[in-house]
């Protein structure tokens, strides 16, 4: 195997689900993800300048801290145990790499009572706690080892309502982390796919549309679908059951906008021949002029105005604690 075959961010699907990075690969990039970008590169600008609107949580860490790095790239060498820092602002330049290292940027690193601190901007979708994040987790021991540092405060901050998620890291998990990230890693170089682990780490998957256990789900999954009369199956299953089917309804649909979005990007470069060959799928560039309410956020902000909200009521469903 040639390159790199995780990044910090990925490297949870590569520990959980190592076939993930042998099956066949279809790299798409959604408007979230173009969104999340857009963000980190808005509160980024903002912390070099020193001025201008920034998120609560943005503020709150760098309140009374020594600014020490933004957008830092590192690369964590699993085989001999080392990691080195690569500089800022690489925009994930992170060169040649091998199979055994795993490259990453931390979005700020500071100083602060003594103590440095690493935190990852996150737009709104909530990930696992900072305690048991892993792409927090090789962030620390690559930051610790090319600093030579003992200890790490790591955090989460969620850029849409200011929630700061944060734990100390200690190094006690270290010999655990690099015993699972080898094995991972091996189990990739070998191609290994004879097994596959599904969980959240399967929603932005590449190799999700070749996945036989995703592949498995869609075939019995549609089937069921096609000829139940859900109208009345919804009130008469078991609850147990109607809570299974919800469940993989979910994954279904993730499913199904992966696909999409992949076969949008081949219809980019060669249109795809829908209904019945009546018609012809491409992919054409459409201009809109929509108001930019963060950006009108950030003029009222200058001048002390809060912005105007409005109440909707509505229903939604939604996973609480049982």
């Amino acid at each position: 195997m040639s390159g790199n075959v995780t990044s910090g961010s990925a490297v949870e699907r590569l520990v959980e689900c190592p076939s993930s990075a042998s099956l066949p690969q279809a790299r798409t990039t959604t408007p979230e993800a173009l969104g999340g970008r857009s963000n980190h590169d808005r509160v980024e600008s903002a912390i070099r300048a020193g001025t201008g609107p920034m998120p609560g949580v943005v503020r709150g860490v760098l309140d009374g801290a020594e600014v020490l790095g933004i957008e830092e790239s590192y690369v964590l060498d699993v085989e001999s145990r080392t990691a080195r820092r690569l500089g800022e602002g690489l925009q994930r330049g992170y060169g040649k790499l091998s199979a055994w290292e795993i490259p990453m940027t931390l979005d700020l690193r500071t100083r602060k009572g003594g103590t440095q601190r690493v935190h990852d901007w996150k737009s709104r979708m909530r990930v696992s706690p900072a305690a048991d994040n892993w792409q927090l987790r090789v962030l620390s021991l690559a930051v610790r080892l090319a600093h030579g540092l003992d200890r790490l405060t790591i955090g989460l901050g969620y850029l849409d309502d200011s929630e700061l998620d944060e734990a100390e890291d200690d190094g006690s998990r270290d010999e655990q982390t690099w015993y699972l990230l080898r094995r991972a890693i091996q189990s990739a170089i070998d191609g290994d796919v004879s097994s596959q682990h599904e969980g959240p780490w399967c929603a932005y998957c590449p190799a999700i549309s070749a996945c036989p256990a995703k592949n498995r789900m869609v075939r019995m999954f549609a089937g069921e679908l096609s000829q139940t009369d859900w109208e009345r199956a919804a009130m008469e299953l078991p609850l147990e059951r109607a809570g299974d089917i919800y469940d993989r309804l979910e994954s279904f649909e993730k499913l199904l906008s992966r696909a999409k979005e992949a076969l949008k990007a081949r219809a980019a470069w060669e249109p795809l021949p829908v209904d019945g060959g009546r018609k012809r799928l491409t992919v054409v560039q459409v201009t809109q002029n929509r108001f930019d309410s963060a950006k009108a956020k950030e003029l009222l902000a200058e001048h002390n105005i809060e912005a105007p909200t409005k109440a909707t009521t509505f229903t939604q469903a939604k996973k609480v604690k049982a």
